[in-house]
This record gives C-alpha cells, structure tokens and sequence, in this order.
C-alpha cells in the first residue's frame, strides 16, 4: 500500500514537470509568432502605403489592398498568436504528455525516450492487476527517480527567437525613417486606404463644383448635369466621363459647364475631367418611371339595348349609351398604383397581377377623367384629359292624324307614327268624358286601348278604330281621347310622350233641330237649282236637234253646241249625286243622335224620287251612246237619240 502511495506521489510530480513545460512552449510560441507578425505587418504596411501613394488608386483598388491587408494579417495573427494564446489556457486541444516527452527527450540525450516510455508503462500498469502491476509501478518509480534531476523547462530557450528579432527590427526601421524623413507618404496612404470607399480628389490648381441640387433622374427622361469651375486657373474645356466615357462638356462662360444626358436607362457614374485631374466620382440615380403602355375599354350596355358587349383599345374619349358600365383594364410598368381622377373624385384601380390593373364604373351622366400613375419613387404627370359623353335614352315622339266619317261622326279613324332610339314598351288609347248629364259617365276614370306594337322597331306606324257607338253617347257629350306611348328605358324607367288631345263633341238636341232645319233648307235650295239646270239643258237639246234636222250635214259649230250639252249634262249628273250625298249625310247625322221624324223621313224619300227622275239609269245610259255616236258624226243617229232624250 505504502509503495502505491509513493508511485501516485511521484507520477503527479512527473507531469507537472511536463504542464509546467507545455506552458513554457507555449509562451515561447507566442513570443515567437508575434515577432513574426511584427514583421508581416510592418512590412505588408509599408507595402501597400507605397503603393497607394505612388498609384492613387481608385476606390475599388483601395477596398481590395485594405481587405487583403486585413486578411492576411488576422490570419497571421489568428495562427501564431491567438491560436498558441488558446492552447496556454487550456482553451483548445494543446500538446499531449506523449508529444511533450518527444520534444523533451530530443532535446536531453540523458533523456531520450525514457520519458515516452515512462508515460506508456504508466497507461499499461493501468490494465494489470496484482503482482504484475506491482512490478511495472517499481520500474516506473524507478525511471521517475532518474528523470528528477533533468529540468524539462529547459527545452524551451527564449534566446532562440533572436534570430526573428530581424524579421521585425528591418521594416520598423524603415517605418522610422519614413516617419521622420516624408511622414505625408504614411499619413495620407493610410488614411485613403483606411478610408477605402471614399474618393479623394488629387490636388489641383482648381475645384470641381457640381451644381446640380440633385442626382437623381428618372427613365427615359433628359437630365443636364451643371458645373462650377472655381480656381486660380481655370481650365479651357471639361469632360464629363459617363461611366468611364468622356465626352465634351458644353461652356456657358469660362466658370460654367453643362452637358445634357439623354433619355436615362440606368444608374450612371459620372466623373469631371480637365487638365489631367479628375474629380471624385458622383452617381447619377435613374429613378423608374412608372408608365402606362397600353389599355383596353370593355363597354358592357344595358341589357335592354339588346347590344352585344364592345372591346376597344386604347380608347380614352367615350361615347356610350346612358347606363353603360366601362371596364378598364390597364397594362403598366414600374407602376406601383394607377388612380383614375373624375370630376369630383378620385379613385384607384384595383391591381390584378404585377403590371396590371381594372377598373369598372356604371355611367349615367356626362363625365370626364384624368389617369395617375405612380411608384414609390415619383407620380407621374396627369395624362391627358378624357370624356365621357354620355347619350341620354330620348323621350319617344308620336305624330296621329285623325279621320272621321262624313255619314258616320260616331266613327272615328286614326293612323299615327311613333319613333324612339331604343324600341318601346307600351302603346295606348286614352278617353273619358269631360261633360255629360250623366253623372255615371262623369265618374268614370280614363279607360285605356292597348294598341299592338313592334317593341324592338325603332320606327313604325299603327291604326286605330274608334266606335263611339258603344259608348252609348247622348246629345251634348263631350269626349277627351288622346295616344300615349311608352319606351323601353332600363335605366331610369320607361319615358312616355302623348299626342295632342282630341275631343268629340255631340250636338244638343236644339243643335240637332237646327241643323236638321238648316240641311234641309240647303238640300231644297239645290233641288231648285238642279231642276232649273235640267229644263235649261232640255231647251239646248230642243234647238240643236231643230237645227240639225234643217241641215245635211253637221258642221264643227254643231259638234261644239253637242258637246256643250254633253259636258253641261255631266255637271248636272254631279251635282245630284252631291245632292243625294248630302241628303244621306243628313239622313245619318240626325240618326246618330235622335230618331228622325216620320214626316222628315217622308219628305226626303220625296225629294230622292224627284232627283231619280231628272237623271234615272237610262238617262245615263244614252247620253253615254250621245258620246259615242257624236265621235262617229252619225246626224241621222244623233237626231234620233236628242229626240228620245227628254227630262221629265
């Protein structure tokens, strides 16, 4: 037990020799690789200061040299600083016991591979049991004993790492000198590269100015870039280098430049040159501009046009029906919103997909409409101002024209034309009375006649029969009628237009007896004067038959006295007819409204005996053959037919 006790003792001892060696290794690694840093970055410092400040390179030269700078000295630093910092404090995987005995026992020849041995018969004493391990622990106790004396922190000599001093002692020599001899070469360098993404401008007799208040552009627009020129002196001609490619600068005066780029695609650098010096470089940012390229007009009608639905393109001005609804649909680019400005609102389109846009409103009256479209960036200018003319359903229009029968006054006949845009819903009659003694006929509202009807035909006519007979009129009624007519509005309701109102009026009673009286008279009156024309015409034939029974021959003075009679004949046989037109006229006139008198009956059935015997059928009859013969010239025949030829 008491020899176990001393083995513990004595291999805890052993490796603290070897921890206390492993810390001193890695004190000397750090040592080391910071001389060796020291000399890196010194000189990859004074490297690349040199050459910046020879080259004066341009932003994206600074930005790789700084990086690289950067790079390759935190990897130094990270491999033979950081690293061996870690391992001293057991932060990472350090040496090993195995791998410290092997760098010991190269370094002590009285050690050599004692102290590896030692370590594995250690591991291997692990593995035994009773006497064997007992004998194992004896021999490592032993080689313990003998490795005492030796110092292992020995192996590590700081003095070693003289030899690197150099490495760190030249370029910081040359980092003095430049110090004192041209410290500006250091300074500004280091500063531009420090400064990587900032352009400094060369030293120059004169100042780049740029006038602009802004570099922003938009696409495929003009954008002018404006130039000061400030200085001692002043340069003769500018160049404005456009993304690397120069071109002249336009003089306004010798402080003054300007130059025009036209329609802007894409964000551009922009640099001034003059007199081999060049300005810092400015970037010229192209704003999108949002845009329409093109649109499409969808016009739905109201459904009871009957009209098929319209598609237009890129058709701003509209004239439609009232009603209508107008579907836009808008194509767009780098457009985030498009809103359709009207007289007294202002709306947006609803978006659809990445570039497109609808839109939909139902027009019932005049309007007119700007279109805006916009993006994060900038609104656009308002497009031109569009109209919406809206045709407003017309009333319809009816013309009626009204007849009534000369015997018959209880009939009435009417023919009318009705026109309207769109077709019509409805034609009626409308009558009532405006004055009766019947107090029934009085409350009875307006009765209505639907007339049939065309309701898709725009233009068409119609008639109407009207028989007052079944309306039982009495003497003194007084009749209203008119025609209205309907179209086929569907949007603010059906429109009506009426004809001018037409009245019928029944004589009274005293009218009646008075008219009668009166008619009467008349026909009397014309019966005299037809029966005085008949005995005036029976004298003329009387003579001329006289004279041509003295003659051989007919001369033309006879044929003109025979066509005389001829033509006074036919005047006669018109005014009976007149006659008798007007006595039926009579006749029915009165029956319309009252029952004839028996002895007024009596006396016209009278007096249309008296009109039948002045010109009966057989009178008609041989004036006809009169004619006839008259044109053959026969005197024997014509003689013969005025003898026959008498009136009664």
């Amino acid at each position: 037990m008491a020899q176990s006790t001393a083995y513990k003792q004595n291999y805890e001892l052993l490796l603290q020799k070897l921890r206390d060696f492993k810390r001193k290794y890695y004190r000397n690694e750090i040592l080391k690789g910071g001389l060796y840093f020291a000399g890196v970055f010194l000189v990859s410092f004074l490297l690349i200061n040199a050459l910046e400040y020879f080259g004066r390179f341009d932003t994206t030269t600074r930005t790789v040299l700084f990086y690289a700078f950067i790079f390759a000295n935190g990897f130094i630093l990270a491999k033979y600083i950081v690293l061996p910092l870690l391992s001293l404090y057991e932060l990472r995987k350090n040496l090993s016991y195995n791998q410290a005995a092997t760098i010991i026992g190269t370094h002590f020849s009285e050690v050599k591979d004692k102290l590896l041995n030692t370590l594995q018969l250690h591991s291997q004493a692990q593995g035994e049991n009773g006497f064997q391990k007992d004998l194992i622990e004896a021999s490592i106790n032993q080689k313990i004993d003998e490795l005492k004396p030796v110092p292992f922190v020995r192996a590590v000599d700081y003095k070693s790492n003289k030899k690197y001093m150099r490495y760190a002692a030249i370029p910081l020599a040359v980092l003095l000198i430049v110090l004192l001899g041209a410290p500006n070469m250091l300074l500004e360098s280091t500063e531009r590269l420090v400064k990587h993404d900032t352009y400094f401008e060369e030293q120059a007799p004169f100042q780049f100015i740029l006038a602009n208040d802004s570099l922003t552009g938009i696409r495929q627009q003009d954008f002018t870039v404006n130039l000061k020129i400030k200085g001692q002196e002043l340069p003769a001609e500018v160049f404005l280098m456009v993304d690397g490619n120069p071109v002249r600068m336009n003089a306004k005066n010798k402080t003054e430049f300007q130059y025009t780029l036209k329609n802007l695609q894409k964000n551009l650098s922009l640099q001034f040159n003059a007199n081999g010096f060049t300005s810092r470089p400015y970037a010229l940012k192209v704003l999108p501009k949002p845009s329409l390229q093109k649109f499409e007009v969808r016009l739905k009608y109201p459904t009871y046009l009957g009209k098929k639905e319209e598609l237009l393109q890129n058709v701003g001005d509209l004239t439609i029906p009232a009603g209508t609804t107008v579907q836009w649909k808008f194509f767009t680019e780098n457009t985030d919103q498009i809103q359709l400005a009207f007289k007294d609102k202002l709306i947006p389109a609803e978006r659809k997909g990445e570039n497109t846009y609808t839109f939909q409103n139902r027009f019932v009256q005049d309007d007119s409409y700007f279109l805006k479209t916009a993006n994060k960036y900038l609104q656009s200018a308002d497009s031109i101002q569009y109209m919406v003319n809206v045709v407003a359903d017309a009333y319809p229009s009816i013309r009626v024209e009204s007849e009534q029968d000369s015997t018959r006054l209880k009939n009435l006949y009417f023919t009318g034309e009705i026109t309207d845009d769109y077709g019509f819903s409805g034609l009626q009659f409308k009558y009532r009375f405006v004055k009766s003694d019947d107090s029934a006929k009085m409350r009875q509202p307006e009765q209505r006649q639907s007339l049939a009807i065309a309701k898709g035909k725009f233009l068409q006519s119609f008639y109407h029969f009207f028989d007052l007979n079944t309306l039982n009129i009495a003497p003194g009624d007084e009749l209203e009628y008119y025609f209205e007519v309907w179209d086929n509005d569907g949007v603010n309701g059906a429109k009506s237009a009426r004809s001018q109102k037409l009245a019928f009026r029944a004589p009274s009673l005293k009218e009646i007896e008075k008219n009668t009286a009166s008619n009467n008279k008349e026909l009397e009156n014309k019966m005299e004067s037809a029966i005085r024309d008949a005995a005036k015409l029976q004298k003329q034939m009387a003579d001329t038959r006289q004279k041509l029974m003295d003659k051989k021959n007919m001369d033309w003075q006879d044929k003109k006295q025979i066509d005389d009679i001829l033509k006074k004949q036919q005047e006669l046989e018109n005014k009976i007819e007149e006659i008798q037109k007007d006595y039926q006229k009579n006749i029915n006139q009165q029956n319309e409204f009252k029952q004839i008198d028996k002895e007024l009956l009596e006396k016209h059935q009278k007096m249309q005996e008296m009109l039948n015997e002045i010109m009966d059928d057989k009178t008609k009859k041989m004036l006809e053959e009169l004619q006839k013969l008259l044109e053959e010239n026969k005197k024997e025949d014509i003689q013969k037919q005025l003898d026959e030829m008498k009136f009664n």
